[in-house]
């Protein structure tokens, strides 16, 4: 999802930055890895979306961010069950089986 880019992107740019390493290098082949593959634009269903959002969010007590919960409900509306992550908050979703 491109949400899900974003936040990859952000992170590689901290952690490099962290550990001394070239960003410009890794992203270069990240860039490669995501030509390849589909994106699902999760962002263009924000304005549908937004009701359904905050009320995941009411019900799990904030626990969940906007972003998070904007992925689980993309993923609901793509068929989606499984999610790679490292993230524990998805842990609480029952639609949502984490691999990680």
């Amino acid at each position: 999802m491109d949400c899900i880019i974003n936040e990859i992107y952000s992170v590689i740019a901290r952690r490099s930055s962290q550990r001394g390493y070239s960003f410009k290098n890794t992203v270069s082949k990240m860039n490669k890895v995501i030509a390849s593959i589909e994106i699902i634009k999760a962002y263009m269903r924000v304005e549908f979306l937004h009701d359904d959002i905050v009320k995941m969010m009411i019900r799990h007590n904030g626990l969940l961010n906007y972003h998070d919960c904007l992925i689980c409900l993309t993923m609901n509306e793509k068929g989606l069950s499984r999610i790679v992550t490292l993230d524990k908050d998805f842990l609480d979703v029952t639609s949502i089986n984490v691999i990680g």
